[in-house]
């Protein structure tokens, strides 16, 4: 072993030996690239660095041949691009270092983000009021569509469902231009320019549907009628 470990092994425990020196050697190469690099042009880089080996006056003595493979996986944090490099018996560990080293060289040269792990921190909101409006619009559509989805929903949530994203800031836009009521003042000012929830807005509209129903008129008052006096009566008081 590398660290000058010696194992014994009795031959009637011997049933399968791998022999990594005869003949011919490979060894596989797995570099890691950023998402964000082209894929064709980094296996391009790799094929150069790999030829420009072959081409040395040293290591051409012991790299055979060379194959970029492709993308070999998707991580998290990085794509996975797999080089294979054919060597001389007993070379494959030497030449894996030496071809690590070039690529990273060249990596810094050209500018190729070789990634590491990254994570997005996001803050909440400091605003208690916008805060909680967001939570009440999350949870009025999570709820629309679970009703709608049973076949509970009423007609007017169904079509303030079926808008999209745009056609709903499209009419809290139109609502704000058209509505008469001043801009309010205060801490309640930003809630009152944000628009009413959508769950408010229907309510509003439902209350305007219903006051529109006309409604049945009531009977005019019956006229205030005096009696005639009787002859030789003089005139009756009002009662």
């Amino acid at each position: 072993s590398l660290n000058g470990d010696v194992h014994t092994i009795p031959n009637g425990q011997i049933s399968l030996t791998t022999n990594q020196t005869k003949l011919w050697s490979r060894t596989i190469v797995d570099i890691n690239v950023a998402h964000e690099e082209n894929v064709e042009d980094i296996m391009a880089v790799l094929d150069a660095v790999a030829r420009a080996m072959q081409q040395d006056e040293v290591w051409g003595r012991k790299i055979l041949d060379s194959v970029v493979m492709g993308v070999q996986g998707l991580g998290e944090n990085a794509v996975v691009i797999r080089v294979l490099l054919k060597t001389r018996a007993g070379e494959q560990w030497g030449a894996a270092r030496e071809y690590h080293k070039r690529v990273k060289l060249k990596f810094d040269e050209l500018g190729i983000e070789i990634p590491r792990p990254q994570r997005v921190v996001s803050h909440r909101a400091t605003d208690e009021k916008a805060s909680a409006s967001a939570m009440r619009k999350k949870r009025a559509a999570v709820l629309r569509f679970v009703r709608a989805s049973r076949g509970e929903a009423l007609p007017d949530e169904l079509e303030l469902a079926a808008m999209s994203v745009e056609e709903r800031d499209r009419a809290a836009t139109l609502a704000k231009l058209t509505t008469d009521k001043p801009a309010g003042s205060g801490p309640d000012a930003k809630a009152q320019a944000a628009g009413p929830p959508d769950a408010e807005r229907l309510a509003e509209r439902m209350a305007q549907d219903a006051a529109a129903v006309p409604r049945p008129e009531s009977p005019p008052p019956a006229p205030d009628v005096q009696p005639k006096a009787a002859p030789g009566e003089g005139p009756r008081p009002a009662s």
